[in-house]
């Protein structure tokens, strides 16, 4: 996608970009929210000042270089870091303005030694597995097999993502037409396949070796497990 970015022509450069945010945009959100303490409302002022002064005039991703660690820690460091000199240049304007000196928000962490933060891969996670999930419904819903989808959302979305109680088997083959609680079964067994086929897809898209799928979705499991899901 990086690559694209990069690329020659303009239309398909301008659609990966726009891909490629959407899928870190929601981490960085919550990473200058809860983890750099920046106040709810000035979130988006931040981020949108990001994008266009650091990622499109400073040319962020022709900087990016692949062996050097996971891309999202790369981008979470230099969006720290924009916030920092953001704050810093606002402090000195107040500064400039009053003759004073101007304290920094007592609620915001300006550290050098901040490391990339456990909340922020907590989000990146939950986003790979939103994108997981809406590949698989939208194959479900393209090949006809709505019902498998069904069982999938009410036996393992919902109870691992919402907190809610799996759908007894018995329930699910009156409620979706399945002869028998067993046949529901065994279109719980064709979701966790398509799940994870779809899975191997996602997180593929941005790492270059199988090892490296796998190495990858065990750092996602990890990562979802000490979040609570």
């Amino acid at each position: 996608m990086i690559s694209r970015v990069r690329g020659k022509d303009p239309e398909a450069a301008q659609a990966a970009l726009i891909e490629l945010l959407q899928r870190y945009l929601p981490a960085l959100r919550s990473f200058l929210r809860d983890t750099v303490s920046v106040p709810e409302q000035e979130v988006d002022d931040i981020l949108q000042g990001f994008v266009l002064d650091r990622v499109i005039l400073e040319e962020l991703l022709s900087k990016a270089k692949q062996g050097r660690g996971r891309f999202r820690n790369y981008l979470m460091k230099v969006v720290k870091n924009y916030f920092l000199q953001t704050l810093r240049h606002r402090k000195a304007k107040v500064r400039s303005a009053s003759g004073q000196q101007v304290e920094l928000d007592a609620n915001t962490s300006t550290s050098d030694s901040l490391q990339p933060d456990f909340l922020f891969d907590v989000a990146w996670a939950r986003r790979i597995i939103e994108l997981t999930t809406e590949q698989m419904r939208a194959e479900c819903q393209a090949s006809g097999m709505e019902r498998v989808w069904d069982v999938f959302e009410a036996r393992v979305l919902n109870p691992t993502l919402a907190n809610k109680s799996p759908i007894a088997y018995e329930v699910l083959a009156r409620e979706y037409g399945f002869e028998s609680p067993i046949q529901a079964g065994n279109a719980l067994i064709t979701a966790k396949r398509m799940f994870a086929r779809n899975l191997r897809v996602v997180v593929g898209e941005y790492v270059l070796e199988g090892d490296e799928i796998e190495e990858e979705i065990l750092a996602l499991r990890k990562i979802l497990a000490a979040s609570g899901a």
